[in-house]
């Protein structure tokens, strides 16, 4: 079993961070990775800087960028703000890329698995035995004491309720008055005949 793409979220301060091996990289899946990031630190961080994949940013810009619009309803429940990286500065993420490449060289090297689940149990153990209890060699202090010290309370508390997915998208609104989601059709207001309309849906509502 080769090595599938990482998510890694990663504390600025203590470098205390969450790691789980992805076979998919879209919305639903880069909102799921945060979800257990979050339940693992026990907290939410007020400020999440993006890497300026496309689930989490719709367009990347250096001034203005937009944010996948999914994922600004899920930072607004979480009570986070979304802060993209500048694209084409490595180093505005360095301590990400720091943390990958110690994922790698450290937990993953020279070493095989059967299965996803199989990757991420050892990640698990990983974590909590070795990278929690690192000395780490630029704050030269514990990993997990740091966090502990220092960041766990700044954390927000995790929402009562958990955040509820929908898709958006555009669509035309046909002669006779429907759009078409999926494999349905729902009827709007005459008034937007061939109009343009955005439609936010689950699978068990739609709104316009």
């Amino acid at each position: 079993f080769s090595h599938p793409p990482f998510f890694p979220m990663v504390h600025s301060h203590s470098r205390h961070a969450y790691e789980e091996a992805v076979l998919t990289q879209d919305i639903s899946s880069f909102i799921r990775l945060h979800e257990n990031a979050f339940r693992f630190f026990g907290g939410v961080p007020r400020v999440v800087r993006l890497d300026n994949l496309k689930a989490g940013v719709a367009r990347a810009c250096l001034y203005d960028p937009d944010v996948n619009p999914v994922y600004s309803a899920f930072a607004a429940h979480y009570g986070f703000c979304p802060l993209p990286c500048f694209p084409g500065k490595p180093e505005g993420k360095g301590k990400v890329e720091k943390a990958g490449g110690y994922l790698k060289n450290n937990a993953l090297k020279g070493r095989r698995f059967e299965s996803l689940s199989e990757l991420n149990e050892h990640l698990k153990r990983w974590n909590r035995s070795v990278a929690s209890l690192r000395i780490h060699g630029t704050t030269k202090r514990q990993v997990i004491a740091h966090f502990l010290e220092v960041e766990k309370d700044a954390l927000l508390p995790l929402p009562a309720a958990p955040f509820e997915h929908s898709s958006h998208g555009r669509r035309i609104v046909h002669f006779d008055g429907h759009i078409r989601v999926g494999n349905a059709f729902f009827s709007v207001p005459h008034h937007l005949l061939w109009e343009e309309v955005e439609v936010r849906y689950k699978d068990s509502y739609f709104k316009v």
